[in-house]
């Protein structure tokens, strides 16, 4: 067990490293979030060797990850978040990546590792992707609300697949009881929804009363109460915590309560940042070394699934070029999902630890690009599909396009 000296110089030095990373990077017009993984990779086993993966930076990268979604989905309407629209196109942003991803895991191995390959492509990591739309101001735009509602139906349909596949693997596959998980997932969703609402007059007498004896406190202590009660929930019924996360924010997104939201913000940008470095610490270059072919072939797969896979159907539901392919590229990132997907496929003995290095390293290289990319995107107002002359009325003449 770690002594405090030894968790307190973790953090310091931590944030140092992740500040002196964003000032740098900013330098250059880039997202915080590359500096803050190449501050954790600097830091990890791979160069200085100052810091390793524990119990530790485990916990605290959690805890980043679930106020960076919190914080996304206090921003958030539940009615622009559930549409039909992000429903079909979170649908496919888990078939396509599946499918590419089994016939990949094919060439390179036996029917259990294509499976699993799929599965890891499947999950889409918005904790990316949502702090970069913070950054640059676009959480509000149309294409944000469409990435962050998929992305959620993407998580939980990833982490069902990845349920059935172990638990077929293991010999203990259960129709009636993965059918009760799918049932448990869905009120999950709806009754965590509708007593957030209720919790939002709640939030307001406890302000009321914070005020009335000077302690500001209270507000943020009851938001974080929320925060990680959802997120236990979630993973208690077996889908990941940031949806748990997510779900508590749009919840309580009508909250107006000042020390409530600049609190919350606060936490996350410190705790995110910590998210962030952990992923870095991850990378080893040895696993790079050992296994690069395959991490190439799975990170051009898992480039290509999302962005083949999203694009035209974005399209056909009318979103711009440019929309369309900011939403396909924001779905990309596979990050902390694609990891546990990895991990519980070597411990249940069904992929090797080369290819678990390798979704590993293709996870965290998908977390590096994207944002690079959508964030030149964003600051620039371009789109290299601009030039690009389709009309897409003849792929589907009942659907009329918006050529915005």
């Amino acid at each position: 067990m770690q002594s405090f000296a030894e968790i307190g110089f973790e953090l310091s030095i931590m944030l140092f490293f992740a500040l002196l990373g964003s000032l740098i990077v900013s330098r250059f017009r880039q997202s915080l979030v590359i500096g803050e993984i190449l501050a954790g990779f600097i830091l990890g086993p791979s160069i200085l060797g100052l810091l390793h993966y524990n119990e530790t930076l485990q916990g605290l990268a959690y805890l980043g990850s679930v106020l960076l979604l919190f914080t996304v989905g206090m921003e958030c309407k539940l009615h622009e978040i559930y549409t039909k629209k992000n429903i079909v196109l979170g649908t496919l942003g888990v078939i396509v990546p599946w499918i590419f991803g089994c016939v990949f895991g094919m060439l390179i191995g036996d029917f259990r590792t294509s499976v699993l390959i799929g599965t890891a492509l499947t999950a889409t990591s918005v904790a990316i992707t949502a702090n970069v739309l913070k950054e640059t101001g676009h959480l509000n735009a149309e294409f944000a609300k469409t990435i962050m509602g998929a992305a959620v139906v993407d998580d939980i349909l990833s982490l069902l697949i990845l349920s059935i596949v172990t638990s077929q693997f293991s010999g203990n596959f259960n129709p009636i009881q993965m059918a009760v998980k799918i049932i448990v997932s869905i009120l999950f969703i709806v009754v965590g929804i509708i007593v957030g609402f209720r919790l939002n007059s709640f939030t307001h007498k406890v302000n009321e009363f914070a005020k009335h004896h000077n302690s500001p406190k209270l507000p943020l202590m009851f938001a974080l109460l929320v925060a990680l009660t959802y997120s236990f929930i979630a993973e208690l019924v077996g889908l990941s915590a940031i949806v748990g996360a997510f779900i508590a924010g749009v919840a309580m997104s009508e909250q107006k309560v000042k020390s409530l939201i600049e609190g919350v913000n606060y936490l996350e940008m410190i705790f995110s940042s910590i998210f962030f470095v952990t992923l870095g610490i991850l990378i080893e270059i040895e696993s790079i070394a050992t296994v690069l072919p395959l991490i190439l072939g799975l990170t051009i797969i898992a480039l290509l699934s999302k962005l083949l896979g999203l694009y035209l159907p974005a399209r056909k539901l009318g979103a711009s070029r440019k929309d369309s392919l900011l939403i396909s590229l924001g779905m990309v990132p596979r990050g902390e999902v694609a990891m546990i997907v990895g991990v519980i496929g070597m411990q249940a003995g069904l992929i090797s630890k080369d290819i678990y290095a390798a979704i590993l390293l293709m996870s965290l290289i998908t977390s590096i690009v994207v944002p690079i990319f959508m964030r030149k995107m964003l600051h620039e107002n371009i789109c290299f599909l601009d030039n690009l002359s389709v009309d897409f009325s003849k792929i589907s003449p009942k659907i009329a396009l918006s050529k915005r």
